[in-house]
């Protein structure tokens, strides 16, 4: 499934709290853009594009297989350390 990932892009962001980087991709052919990376006390973890909707947060899209979400975190991670200068760890 790896090679269904193609194009991974990540800007780092400073001074912006838990919010860590943003993120696009293509995923099976569909380019997938404003992907957050955040950070919390439990690590990194994958934020999706999202509008307010009834008082309520509603993400644009979601991916129902945790696996795929799991190996696109992965590769934004992987991404997002080498754009960090850690690639190397």
């Amino acid at each position: 499934m790896v090679e269904e990932i193609s194009h991974v892009s990540v800007k780092p962001l400073a001074g912006y709290g838990n919010l860590k980087a943003l993120a696009s991709l293509n995923f099976r052919g569909v380019v997938l853009k404003g992907l957050k990376l955040m950070e919390n006390d439990k690590g990194l973890w994958l934020g999706m594009p999202s509008r307010k909707k009834d008082e309520q947060w509603e993400d644009y899209y979601f991916f129902p297989d945790v696996s795929v979400r799991t190996l696109i975190l992965d590769r934004i991670v992987e991404r997002y350390k080498i754009e960090m200068g850690a690639g190397a760890q």
